[in-house]
């Protein structure tokens, strides 16, 4: 415990010296939980599992101060790193329930289950989920392939002024989310707006969310990962996430 509030004040001095007060805030409540949470539950883990508990538990300090200056990491550190403090970092505020019956003197089992479910969160994220939905207007329905009935879509109205029609279909690509960083490095999303423009869209609409903390110093990585999609002038529009109003 007291190694991890010493810890704990060095990211936060640390972090209010050489990066932000708005960093240092965001690390003083975050890791000030998880360390409650985890100092909470660490009995629970003795054993043959303990030295993982320690190590997952050490690097989400070392994350925090590698992130004091951000840059573009090795696959080794996010492997090593920047992965396993995600996992252990969300698992251990998602057992918020566990910490809460211990506080009253009880003992919840399964205390694995908020880490599976962090594991779970962390394959997803490095994976690319690719959706398509087909909208049919003038008083057809939407459509959805894949995750929802046809039945549930709402009816999609087109827009009463101008005479315009086209024969075909439009083809409307969206990529949004993306979150350059330890999930999704600039190679990454350079191959899926490769893809998309394989499509042949009429329209690419890229909503926000382009940064994060270990990227948001580094443009040039954000202007190399949509540089296929200079091949469709005129055709792309975007507008910021909330982790993009962050960036400097």
């Amino acid at each position: 415990m007291l190694f991890s509030l010493a810890a704990w004040a060095v990211v936060v001095v640390l972090g209010a010296t050489l990066r932000s007060r708005a960093y240092a805030t965001f690390r003083g409540v975050s890791l000030g939980l998880h360390v409650l949470f985890a100092s909470t539950l660490a009995s629970r883990f003795q054993g043959p599992l303990f030295p993982a508990f320690v190590y997952l538990h050490a690097v989400v300090f070392v994350s925090a101060v590698a992130l004091i200056r951000p840059g573009p990491r090795p696959l080794v550190y996010r492997a090593l790193v920047s992965l396993p403090a995600a996992f252990f970092s969300a698992g251990t505020l998602l057992a918020l329930p566990w910490v809460l019956v211990r506080a009253f003197g009880y003992e919840l089992g399964w205390v694995w289950l908020p880490y599976a479910f962090a594991f779970v969160g962390i394959v997803q994220s490095l994976s690319t989920r690719t959706e398509v939905v087909d909208v049919v207007i003038d008083g057809g329905l939407a459509s959805r392939i894949g995750d929802a009935p046809p039945e549930l879509p709402e009816r999609v109205p087109r827009a009463s002024y101008g005479t315009a029609r086209v024969a075909r279909p439009l083809r409307l690509v969206q990529i949004t989310d993306p979150h350059l960083g330890p999930f999704m490095s600039a190679s990454r999303l350079e191959r899926i707006c490769r893809r998309a423009v394989e499509r042949k869209p009429d329209l690419v609409l890229l909503t926000g969310d382009f940064l994060t903390m270990e990227s948001q110093a580094h443009p040039e990585l954000l202007i190399r990962a949509l540089g296929p999609l200079r091949e469709l002038p005129g055709r792309v529009f975007a507008c910021f996430g909330n982790h993009d109003h962050e960036a400097p």
